[in-house]
């Protein structure tokens, strides 16, 4: 099994976590010296903006600065139908010119794959992809209804897909990151954590990390504390990353994110502004968990990683404006 390489200093240094009653449970949280933090702004952020389409060279700009600001992991593209995500169909020539920027070797960068035409991508350009020790992110859920809608298949297969898949990115020597979307809800119903807690048992032996997703922002620190609770009674909470949406209330996910860390989760997936993100599949869904909120009102930290995180945010409106022809 293939894992990231995270050296120390992509860490980011978070403040003690003081015991408390979360949710209806009182929990008296670890002393909290290492977090994760997974930059998603270049996939999930910019996956439902139509136009105009972020160029090749704006992309890579704004890839360098986040690639140094301390993340572990940046997400910058997927391999999806350019028709239903046009923002996503330069990936593959993003990927071709990595060897054109600077960038912290260290720092994982990610794609996100959702079907055989995008696996098929992949492969026939892995040597890419093990070059620059890209990740392949895959997705499953366990609700029918968000699979249908999102990956045009059925729960069931979606899973094996990504165990099949996981298979093969393993025979490339290419690590992979498995999504399982809507742990909460997905849009017409409740999920229950045996349901969550079944795909994970599916999936767990050959995943490098389990991204637990919240898509529609109905994450409660109720909800989140019964899902943990269920999925680390057999699950290392060091192979867990919560990916959290924000409703109208970013003070909820923020808990949310506090909740996990009380149950061992120390990696998360956030975004550097508070109005990108959604799943494009469904209209009512929400924004990413804004980091630079989360560390300015809730973590209270300020650092280096922090003033960088906030020079890439100011980058974004200049991204979309077309001055130049590649």
């Amino acid at each position: 099994m293939f894992s990231r390489r995270i050296p120390t200093y992509a860490y980011t240094r978070a403040p003690t976590i003081l015991g408390g009653t979360i949710g209806q449970n009182k929990v008296v949280s670890p002393v909290v010296k290492k977090l994760l933090f997974n930059e998603v702004t270049m996939r999930d952020g910019f996956q439902g903006i139509k136009s105009p389409i972020v160029t090749v060279k704006n992309k890579l700009r704004l890839l360098s600065v986040l690639s140094n600001t301390g993340y572990g992991y940046v997400e910058i593209g997927s391999f999806a139908s350019p028709k239903i995500v046009p923002q996503m169909a330069n990936t593959l020539d993003l990927i071709k010119k990595l060897d054109t920027i600077e960038r912290n070797p260290f720092t994982t960068l990610g794609v996100l794959v959702l079907n055989e035409s995008g696996l098929r991508t992949v492969i026939d350009n892995h040597t890419l992809f093990t070059q620059h020790g890209i990740t392949v992110a895959l997705v499953t859920s366990p609700s029918d209804h968000f699979c249908s809608h999102n990956m045009k298949m059925s729960s069931q297969l979606a899973t094996k897909f990504v165990t099949d898949s996981i298979k093969t990115l393993t025979q490339l020597n290419i690590c992979n990151r498995v999504y399982i979307s809507t742990c909460f809800s997905d849009h017409l119903n409740w999920i229950s954590p045996d349901s969550v807690a079944r795909v994970v048992d599916q999936i767990y032996c050959s995943a490098n990390e389990i991204v637990l997703s919240d898509t529609f922002a109905t994450a409660t620190e109720d909800s989140v504390i019964a899902l943990l609770k269920t999925i680390t009674d057999n699950c290392d909470p060091a192979r867990l990353t919560m990916h959290f949406h924000e409703g109208n209330d970013s003070a909820i996910a923020h808990r949310n994110v506090i909740t996990s860390l009380a149950y061992g989760v120390r990696s998360f997936d956030g975004t550097i502004s508070d109005n990108l993100g959604g799943c494009i599949s469904f209209d009512k869904t929400h924004r990413n968990l804004d980091l630079i909120s989360l560390f300015d009102k809730t973590l209270k930290c300020s650092a280096s990683f922090h003033t960088e995180m906030k020079k890439a945010r100011d980058m974004l409106p200049s991204l979309f404006i077309i001055y130049d022809v590649e």
